[in-house]
C-alpha cells in the first residue's frame, strides 16, 4: 500500500485520511479507524483512473 503512494502530495495523504474517516461517520460508525482494510479500500477509489480530485490532487490536470 505504502508503494502505491510514492511520490503524492501532502494534499493527497490529507484527502486520503478524510476521505477513509467521512466514509465510516456516514456508515454509522461512532468512533472511525484507520486500518489497512479501510485505507486500502478508499486509496483505491481514490486512485481509480480518471478519477478528477486525485489529478488535481497529483498535480494533473
Amino acid at each position: 500500500m505504502i508503494a502505491a503512494t510514492e511520490g503524492v502530495t501532502a494534499s493527497f495523504v490529507r484527502e486520503w485520511v478524510r476521505r477513509t474517516i467521512v466514509t465510516q461517520l456516514s456508515e454509522g460508525v461512532a468512533e472511525p479507524v484507520l486500518d489497512e482494510a479501510r485505507l486500502r479500500a478508499t486509496l483505491e477509489e481514490l486512485t481509480r483512473q480518471g478519477h478528477r480530485l486525485t489529478g488535481r490532487l497529483l498535480g494533473g490536470t
